[in-house]
């Protein structure tokens, strides 16, 4: 695949309503955000005025810092509803169960933090 499918994709899944779509892509993007050249290609879509206001779609358009952000956004939230929703399931989990969900919320603060130090540089 090429730089610009992979970096669809990747916000694609992040913010998908399947939990294991969200971890590929948040790991996919972690990854793509360390190169300089997909930085390159975010950052000329969101200084383009002319693709302003228009969400990335599977015809090629490129997310831009805004995009991604919003959607690392939404799969936080997604990852928080989920934990929530399993912690009202079973209120006393075991140690690994609280290790893994940490872990979870680990990730994509990971995630996060590589996407604004990404649009930073």
């Amino acid at each position: 695949m090429d730089l610009l499918s992979d970096l669809l994709e990747s916000y694609h899944k992040i913010i998908s309503d399947k939990l294991s779509e969200r971890r590929t892509g948040a790991e996919t993007l972690r990854k793509l955000l360390q190169a300089d050249n997909s930085r390159d290609l975010i950052q000329d879509r969101s200084s383009s005025s002319s693709s302003r206001g228009r969400r990335p779609s599977s015809c090629g358009n490129v997310p831009s810092w805004d995009d991604l952000f919003i959607a690392v956004k939404e799969s936080l939230m997604k990852e928080i509803e989920n934990i929530r929703n399993l912690e009202q399931l079973r209120p006393n989990p075991s140690s690994s169960a609280q290790t893994g969900r940490k872990k979870q919320i680990q990730d994509i603060f990971e995630t996060l933090r590589v996407l604004l130090k990404a649009a930073n540089s």
